[in-house]
């Protein structure tokens, strides 16, 4: 996977090679799901935000 200008990009490769050019940072990993982290992290803050909200409407609504 690599991160360019903020975003994650995943891509499958024969041989990688970890560096970091032109503000493109590239990471390697070797077992399957490595790159599956960043998404469960959006996930659960994201339904974080969500009870967040509904519990703010409902102080709000009293």
């Amino acid at each position: 996977k690599y991160v360019t200008e903020g975003s994650t990009v995943r891509e499958c490769i024969d041989k990688c090679v970890e560096k970091e050019t032109w503000g493109t940072r590239i990471y390697c990993c070797n077992e399957d799901g490595c790159n599956s982290s960043d998404n469960a992290s959006v996930s659960v803050i994201a339904w974080l935000c969500f009870i967040a909200l509904l519990t703010l409407r409902q102080i709000a609504s009293f």
